[in-house]
């Protein structure tokens, strides 16, 4: 099976989440005919399995981490999606870029390849394109023992198709939350001129958060956030007593969800203290996570100075020359990997672009390349674990 074989088998097979299960199916097969011991992990929705495939039995476990699920098909294609279309070296398909191209090199890769000194461990994980609903559960699996790093094929900037350049890879990305404020008014009847408008109160708010310094990394960059809604209603011609407002925020180290939170009360909270706000309204202020079924993914930037980063350099420096690392602007299933086993996630695959549209890309020769350097990592940490 050829790498462009294996791409257009993948694309073929429709895996808008939540319809993963006939990709994991037919990608449980293709393993166990490859000699790769399976087996489905349950998730809280029973008809959207992970599937975890490994080989070895050293003491050691490199994780391989891949995302079953695509988004839906948007914008206006030129093609039937689900039908790779190929031109030169470009290929185009619905997840080619997110994360099917990346998926074809690291599964050639370990298609011919069985470690003697260690344990290759390979999680295929639903929802990452919604809440992360698979990778959340995968943490708590029995086969990540003794973890000493996770790949992710993710597609992105890397020298495939960049002569002379540096190397690129990803080793971090910032974390997102969305958060609501729950802004508390005193209800009155709409023709006295009394009442505390919760409207009111949460204009003022926002009014005094919008223009806020972004927290900056040196690496990772701003954190930005805006505000994504802000609503209330009432009846019978009464003040409203409430208000919420949301807003999407980005986190960089050291932010966490709790600090985030934390701030943001204090912020409020001198309004109230200032006159800004009716003071006396205080104590009713709520500001939380807003709910959803999984912990936000909080920003993870890996240390470039660990032997697993350390180990992928010198494997990379030989074919490439020159190493350099960037992060993305946005979470993914990496967060979850890096801040809940608390292991170096590093993300290495083909180059492609245009992700989420109808001009989906990815590189075939980057495909064959990063096949190529999977190889070379594999065998590399099979002499570097020998002891």
């Amino acid at each position: 099976m050829t790498h462009t074989d294996l791409l257009r088998q993948l694309v073929a097979i429709n895996s808008i989440f939540p319809n993963e299960l006939p990709l994991v199916e037919y990608m449980e097969t293709l393993l166990q005919d490859w000699d790769f011991e399976t087996v489905r992990q349950e998730t809280p929705d029973p008809s959207r399995p992970n599937l975890l495939a490994r080989k070895g039995s050293g003491k050691n476990t490199i994780l391989i981490y891949g995302n079953s699920d695509t988004v839906p098909v948007y914008g206006n294609w030129k093609h039937d999606p689900f039908d790779l279309h190929i031109e030169g070296d470009l290929a185009t398909g619905l997840g080619v870029g997110d994360m099917k191209g990346g998926l074809t090199s690291v599964l050639l890769a370990m298609r011919d390849f069985t470690p003697e000194h260690y344990t290759l461990v390979f999680a295929f994980c639903v929802d990452e394109e919604n809440i992360s609903l698979g990778s959340n559960t995968l943490i708590g699996h029995p086969w990540l023992t003794n973890l000493v790093g996770a790949y992710v094929p993710e597609t992105g900037l890397n020298a495939v198709k960049r002569e002379n350049l540096p190397f690129n890879y990803m080793i971090g990305r910032p974390g997102r939350m969305d958060i609501e404020i729950i802004v508390p008014g005193r209800s009155a009847h709409g023709s006295t001129g009394e009442g505390i408008n919760a409207l009111t109160e949460a204009a003022q708010i926002m009014l005094a958060l919008k223009d806020q310094a972004r927290t900056e990394h040196p690496v990772l960059g701003t954190a930005e956030w805006f505000f994504s809604s802000c609503s209330s209603s009432s009846t019978s011609l009464s003040i409203p007593d409430h208000a919420i407002i949301t807003i999407n925020r980005h986190m960089v180290p050291p932010e966490t969800v709790e600090s985030v939170i934390q701030e943001l009360q204090m912020k409020i909270h001198e309004l109230y203290d200032s006159g800004v706000l009716c003071s006396d309204l205080s104590d009713k202020l709520v500001v939380q996570p807003r709910y959803r079924e999984t912990p936000f993914s909080e920003p993870y930037l890996s240390d470039t100075t660990s032997q697993f980063v350390k180990e992928t350099d010198a494997v990379i420096h030989k074919s490439y020359g020159n190493v350099e690392y960037y992060c993305g602007t946005g979470v993914a299933d990496e967060n979850v990997l890096a801040t809940r086993l608390n292991i170096p996630v590093l993300a290495i695959g083909p180059m492609g672009g245009d992700f989420h549209s109808d001009k989906e890309w990815v590189s075939l020769e980057g495909i064959q390349k990063t096949r190529d350097l999977y190889q070379e990592i594999f065998e590399h940490w099979d002499e570097v674990l020998r002891g």
